[in-house]
Formats: structure tokens, C-alpha cells, sequence
């Protein structure tokens, strides 16, 4: 082991101390790394990629960039919470347009655009159905009636490990009342609540692959209360790379291509880590680490055997997180418009089958997501061509766990099976897309790059290539799967780990909390002001770096 580390880590010797090292440079552990920072603690990040951004980062080919995670934006306009983090940070985070054009709704039997204006949309289906035209705006006035419940809940992001008994007891009576709306909805399935809404099957059909009623009625009052996003130029990375920037300027360094293998305890606490870079391991101090990366490593890789108990641990693999996907990423040879693709989500059905059938990720019958990235963001395609995403769930145990093999460590190893399957999979996929949407689209293809839940496993670490957390159902919310605060005093979970569900918001707001349960006891007087902001009693203009300095 040698006292330094080389290249990117260059000059860091073996026993350098930080007051706090967090695992995982994606957006939650680059939010707590930005926070901590500006409040004057000592920080530094290890990646295990060669990149700062996690899902974010997106990848690059022939000129070509191509997203992986964004589907759609939320909180990240002028009066989002995630946008009132960023402007806490620091001024200058990267812009984002409201999304006009939100989801189009396409099988053989209906088309149904819902835009920025959702009544649009009702009319439309009022228009199909006249026998329905009550049960219709009931409907639709029960999706905007959720809109205001996600307003008023933006201002109670902090979590209770962070609050006095006092504040705790406000916030849970303010949320329980901001809540209600979502309330008397949460126990439906998507089923029942069609069922309880509408007679026509033809209705019920519109979303017979969600699984509950709010997932049905949320994104129309995200839609009324103009709460869709575009992502900014350069995509989500460019949120990323812009808190990097801000992080290289207060001189805290993000270490990529290191690897944690052990989260060190002195004394029952968290006390650094261990990291592997290029073959040589060696140990960052810490009095606080915050784990921005998957839990269940965290707890059965990371930690020294028995610090978590195992019944912990089963809690967490039982616990039901979302599904992998097949992310198939296109670089087209003309715009995407020129093909009469816009800006929205176009979801494709069949309606012949059963919603098991729609979700078993075969792929003649899985529904499939198309987003035309390139006429959200022009940047990502070369001048006078386009970038289109074609998206669908599947888990890792599909087609015999996609033709690969497993190593002596667990590894899926991939061979010309797999690469055949996956090349096969997505054939039936695109020749599904071509009959329903983009006639020729096959002619306008160059690039062609096909990402399977492997593919994801490998450069996620999550349980089973998991494009986001756990589940906001019942179940996992009873088991309180999602938590910041470990068994470990001065570990936190700092990642979408922490939080139910998933995106952007989930991931900055489990950055922000962990972050704050450090500052609060190390820094209580920046930690009341930066509290202040986060409930929405302060502007974040109003909070320097050189007023916390004053702290």
C-alpha cells in the first residue's frame, strides 16, 4: 500500500481526515456534499465510476448523448423544491423549460395527448365517451385535487430525525392535512379505482398498467399545476456537473474510479472508509460517512459482519423496490420532429392482453415508452439529427436471466447469448414502434446502443439493476424499508435508498437530510438558518457562503 494516491486523487496522503466522506457521486450525494461544504465542513466524495453523475450522467456515441434516466421533471422549476436546494447551493444551477406537451396515450384503440392544460385531455375522452362525460371530470377534478397536496407538502421536505418534538408535531399535522387528498386515494389499486370510476372498458383500458389509483391521478395534477419540467441543455448531467463545478471551486474533491469495500467503525462508530483504486487499497478518516449508493451493500458488503442485524437485513431484501428496465437508445440521422415526434412521452399499448401480460417485459407485449430526447434538448444530437429513447420495464430474471452465466463471485458474465438476445429483444421492440408510431424508423438509424438490467446491475450496484428505490406502497411504508439514520451512530443513508419511490426530488431531498442530521451537530447555528430555507421561511438568496462563514 502506498501513502498516496495517484492521478485524479493525486497529492491525498493515506491518512488524510475529512469531517465527512460520502459514497456515491450521483445527485443525493453530490447535494449533501454541496451542503456540507458550504457550511464549512471538510468533504470529500468517492465515486466507483470514472464520472461524477450516477443515473444522470448519460453516455456519449458518435456525437450523440443519450439519457438514461429522465423521463420526466418534477420540483425543478422557479417554485420547485429541488430548484430552492439548488439556489441554496449556489446561484447558477442550469434552467429548466416547463414541459407543454407532458404524455401521449397510444394503442389501437385510443390516442390521448395530456398536456399542460389537462382539461385538453378530458374534453378529448368526453368527446369519445358522451355516456361518461360525469364520471370523466369527476376523475379528472380528483387528479387536480392532488396538485395542491404536493404543494403545500414541498414545504415539509426536512426529515423528523431533524426536527425538534415540537416541529415534528407541526409537520406531521401539516402533512396529514396537505396529505388528505392523497389519502383517500392511497388504498385503491389502479383496478379498483378504474372500476370505481368508470363503466366503459374502454376507459379502464387508459392506464391498465399502473398499479395504484394515485399513480393514475398524480401526473394530471402535476400537469394543473404546471409541475413538468424539461431537462436543461446537456440533460441531467448538466445538474451534476454544475454542483461538481461548485464543489471543485470550494476545493472539495470528488474521488472517482474508487470502489468502497469497507465503511471503517472505531468504537461503535462510523469512522471512514476503505477504497480500492487501481488495485491498491487505502482509507479516507471521517468522523460522519454518508452511503449515497445502494443499502443493501452498504449493510451486507460494506459493514464487518454482524453490525446490522439479520433480521435488518432480511427486512430489506423482502422489502419490493422498482423494476430494471431496457433502455434502447437511438441516434437518428435526421430530427426527431421530421419524424412528427415532439416533446412528449408517448406510451404504447396493447390491448389484447391482460395487465400481467403488459407487465411481464416480453417484449411484443410490454408497454413501451418512447421519448424523442433530442426534441426536449436540441444539444444532444449532432446538428440536423435526433436522439430517441425507447424504454421498458423488465426485471434481471427475464429470458433466463438474459443468457448470461454467473462467475465463482456472483457475476453475470456476458457472452455472444446475450448479446444476441438483447439484439433480438430490442428488433421486436423497434418493429412494434415502426408499426404503431414512426413508419421507416429503422432507415434513419445510426447509432444503436441496447442497456438491459445487467447493464444497469454493473454500473449501479442496485439490487438487481433497480432503476430507483424501493416501492411507496403500503407494505414498505409499514416496515419503514426507507431511513437516513443506520444501526451505526454517524452513518447515514444519504441516497434514493433513503426515501420511498424515486427521481431527482427523492434523491436531493435524501442528500439534504442526511447532510442536515451532520450540520445540526456540528454546526447549529448554520443548520437553523439552512432549516429556515429549507421550510420556506427564508429565501436561499439571502444565505451566502461567506454569511455561513460568519457562523
Amino acid at each position: 500500500m502506498t501513502n498516496t494516491i495517484k492521478n485524479n486523487i493525486s497529492g491525498l496522503p493515506a491518512d488524510k481526515k475529512y469531517d465527512v466522506v460520502i459514497i456515491g457521486a450521483g445527485i443525493g450525494g453530490l447535494t449533501a456534499a454541496a451542503l456540507l461544504a458550504k457550511s464549512r465542513l471538510k468533504v470529500c466524495v468517492v465515486e466507483m465510476a470514472p464520472h461524477p453523475g450516477g443515473y444522470l450522467t448519460g453516455f456519449e456515441r458518435n456525437g450523440f448523448h443519450f439519457e438514461t434516466s429522465i423521463h420526466w421533471l418534477n420540483q425543478c422549476g422557479p417554485d420547485g423544491f429541488v430548484r430552492r436546494i439548488f439556489n441554496l447551493i449556489a446561484p447558477g444551477s442550469p434552467p429548466t423549460a416547463e414541459n407543454t406537451r407532458i404524455r401521449r396515450f397510444l394503442s389501437d384503440s385510443y390516442d390521448y395527448l395530456l398536456t399542460n392544460d389537462p382539461d385538453e385531455m378530458r374534453d378529448d375522452m368526453i368527446s369519445h365517451f358522451r355516456d361518461e362525460e360525469k364520471a370523466i371530470r369527476k376523475f379528472f377534478k380528483a387528479g387536480k385535487s392532488t396538485a395542491g397536496a404536493f404543494t403545500k407538502m414541498s414545504n415539509a421536505s426536512r426529515s423528523g430525525e431533524t426536527m425538534s418534538a415540537l416541529e415534528k408535531a407541526r409537520s406531521s399535522l401539516r402533512s396529514g392535512l396537505a396529505a388528505m387528498p392523497l389519502i383517500r386515494y392511497l388504498p385503491f389499486s389502479a383496478k379498483m379505482g378504474m372500476n370505481r370510476f368508470f363503466r366503459s372498458s374502454g376507459l379502464k383500458k387508459l392506464y391498465s398498467t399502473e398499479e395504484r389509483l394515485l399513480s393514475c391521478l398524480v401526473p394530471i395534477g402535476w400537469a394543473y399545476s404546471n409541475d413538468y419540467q424539461l431537462p436543461p441543455q446537456g440533460g441531467g448531467r448538466a445538474f451534476t456537473d454544475w454542483i461538481t463545478d461548485v464543489l471543485k471551486k470550494w476545493e472539495t474533491p470528488v474521488f472517482c474510479n474508487s470502489r468502497v469495500n469497507k465503511i471503517m467503525i472505531e468504537n461503535e462508530k462510523a469512522s471512514g472508509v476503505s477504497c480500492i483504486y487501481k488495485g491498491e487499497e487505502f482509507n479516507i478518516h471521517a468522523k460522519y460517512v454518508i452511503a449515497a449508493c445502494d443499502v443493501e451493500s452498504v449493510y451486507t458488503a460494506m459493514l464487518p459482519e454482524g453490525t446490522v442485524s439479520g433480521k435488518m437485513i432480511r427486512k430489506l431484501q423482502n422489502a419490493e423496490v422498482f423494476n430494471s428496465c431496457v433502455t434502447i437508445s437511438l441516434g437518428l440521422d435526421c430530427k426527431a420532429a421530421d419524424l412528427g415526434l415532439d416533446e412528449e412521452q408517448v406510451l404504447i399499448r396493447r390491448n389484447d392482453i391482460s395487465r400481467k401480460e403488459q407487465l411481464s417485459g416480453a417484449p411484443d407485449k410490454t408497454e413501451i415508452s418512447v421519448i424523442a430526447t433530442s426534441s426536449r434538448d436540441p444539444s444532444a444530437a449532432p446538428e440536423g439529427k435526433g436522439v430517441l429513447t425507447l424504454f421498458a420495464s423488465c426485471d434481471i430474471e427475464y429470458g433466463d436471466f438474459w443468457k448470461t452465466k454467473r462467475d465463482d463471485d456472483g457475476n453475470y458474465v456476458r457472452g455472444s447469448a446475450y448479446r444476441a438476445f438483447k439484439k433480438e429483444y430490442a428488433d421486436i421492440m423497434i418493429d412494434r414502434v415502426e408499426e404503431m408510431l414512426i413508419p421507416g424508423l429503422r432507415s434513419h438509424i445510426e447509432v444503436l446502443d441496447i442497456s438491459t438490467p445487467v447493464t444497469y446491475l454493473r454500473y449501479t450496484g442496485n439490487r438487481d439493476g433497480a432503476i430507483m428505490g424501493f416501492r411507496p406502497n403500503f407494505r414498505n411504508i409499514r416496515k419503514g424499508v426507507a431511513h437516513i439514520s443506520t444501526p451505526v451512530k454517524n452513518l447515514f443513508i444519504g441516497g434514493q435508498w433513503a426515501e420511498l419511490g424515486g427521481g431527482i426530488p427523492n434523491a436531493v431531498k435524501a442528500g439534504m437530510n442526511s447532510a442536515l442530521l451532520v450540520i445540526k451537530d456540528e454546526k447549529p447555528e448554520t443548520f437553523k438558518i439552512l432549516a429556515m430555507v429549507i421550510d420556506g421561511k427564508l429565501p436561499p438568496e439571502q444565505v451566502s457562503s461567506a454569511f455561513l462563514r460568519k457562523l
